[in-house]
This record gives C-alpha cells, structure tokens and sequence, in this order.
C-alpha cells in the first residue's frame, strides 16, 4: 500500500490542447485506424464515405457497384462505425492513402475482384495502379476528415502520401500484340519523411462522431484508363485505404 497522502500517477504523459482539455496517456498505442473503400470505374459520387462499417458490414463503395463485399480485418480495424467506443480516443498526427487497382470478372461486383494476368495476361502488374488513374484521383478527389460535423483535415487526394510499399521507376512496358503503354506509379515516395505529420494532432474523443470522405465537388465521372491506354476499362476497380495515424487510447471492451 502506498504511504498515505502519496499519490500514484495513473498516466504516463499528458497533453495540454489549446481549449485547456488536458489528454492523458493511459493505454495508449502507436496503433493506426484505417478503413477502405470500393471505386468502380465510371463513378461519379459527389461523396464516398470511410470508417462508417465494421467487420462483418457491407464496405463502403461508389453507387455504381450493385453487389457490394462484405468486409473482413483486413478492410478495416474500426470498433464502432462512425465513432469512436466510449472508451477510445485517437490522436491523428497524419493521414496516409494505400491504393490497389483490380479487374472485375463481373462488372459492378465487387466481390468479383481479382489480381488479372497472373499466368502474363494484358493486366499484368495488378495490384499496382496506373499513374494516369493516380492523377485522375488526385486531380479530381479531395479527402477530409470530419469530426463532429467539421472539417479538421481537408486537401486534394494527392497531398495524403501512403510513405510505404513497393518502388521503382513504374514499370513502362510495351505490348506489341496490342500496342499498349503501361506506366505503374505509387502514391509518392515511400519514406516516412514524405508523409505530412501535423503540428497539432487532431483529436477525436470518446464516442465523438467521425468519418473520413471522399469528396468529388465538380461532380466529374472517374472513368480509368486502362493497360491500352484508353478510357473504356468499365471493369477496373480501386480499393483505396485511408489510415488515420497516431496515438490510440485502446477500447477496454
């Protein structure tokens, strides 16, 4: 038993936020939250909303995909959709996207998602996206992270750098059976020193509302481009990741 009047510290660190809350760290983990979401090709979706399922619920996906996958662990790691458990905090200190592209043996099926060209087929190279796709999405595609109704973060797709996965100067390769032109990209360096860390993290409290969206204010159709270089892949899909990074006070129940 401690001696009387000693008191024992029940965190290890604190944070003063500029309101004058005071955060403790109690069990808190460097343990990112991330969630995903399905894009078809030709989507025109003015909004594509993330971390609003769990496991065991319907991924979130663009309008246009009439049977959607239900998702796994590997989707996303959210406890309760759109919000925090009672019990949980985060500290989002940056936000990464993770892109993979994937033809559709059925169009708008998702669950029929596959990695084409395996045995050297036209689609070799899946998952790895095209960059002219990449640049569709960053010219196009604004993320924000909504907290409580308001925006906390919000910048063109482009400015969420993944800072991990494969590299290279993206394959170029030519077929000459079909004349095609295959550039592969990454979203940005993959460096941890590419991402962009923010000088005061937002903080999302215990069963406070949240959701991060994919906004397409011009309202323009996403059609990609395909391995041949033209805009007509209506089977081509992308799972985009978005990862809220930073410290996490872990739900205990």
């Amino acid at each position: 038993m401690p001696a009387p009047g000693l008191m024992i510290p029940d965190s290890i660190a604190q944070w003063r936020m500029p309101d004058g809350s005071v955060i403790r760290l109690e069990d808190w983990v460097d343990k990112p939250v991330w969630s995903c979401a399905d894009l078809e090709s030709g989507f025109n979706d003015r909004t594509i909303t993330l971390f609003t399922y769990t496991v065991g619920e319907e991924v979130a996906s663009t309008a246009n995909i009439t049977t959607r996958r239900t998702s796994t662990e590997r989707d996303t790691n959210v406890q309760v959709g759109g919000s925090n458990a009672s019990t949980e905090e985060i500290l989002v200190f940056a936000i990464r996207t993770e892109i993979y592209w994937y033809e559709l043996t059925t169009i708008h099926d998702a669950t029929t998602a596959r990695v084409a060209g395996a045995a050297g087929g036209a689609d070799t190279g899946m998952p790895i996206p095209l960059m002219p796709n990449l640049s569709l999405f960053n010219q196009g595609l604004t993320l924000r992270l909504m907290v409580s109704q308001k925006a906390y973060a919000e910048e063109g797709f482009g400015y969420f750098n993944t800072g991990f996965g494969p590299y290279g100067f993206g394959v170029i390769s030519a077929d000459l059976e079909l004349g095609s032109i295959r550039t592969y990209g990454n979203a940005g360096l993959p460096s941890d020193e590419a991402v962009r860390y923010y000088r005061m993290p937002h903080h999302i409290g215990g069963t406070e509302k949240y959701r991060v969206e994919l906004k397409n204010y011009q309202g323009d159709t996403f059609t990609a481009v395909n391995d041949v270089g033209t805009n007509n892949a209506l089977n081509t899909l992308h799972r985009v990741f978005v990862h809220l990074e930073g410290a996490r006070k872990r739900p205990t129940a």
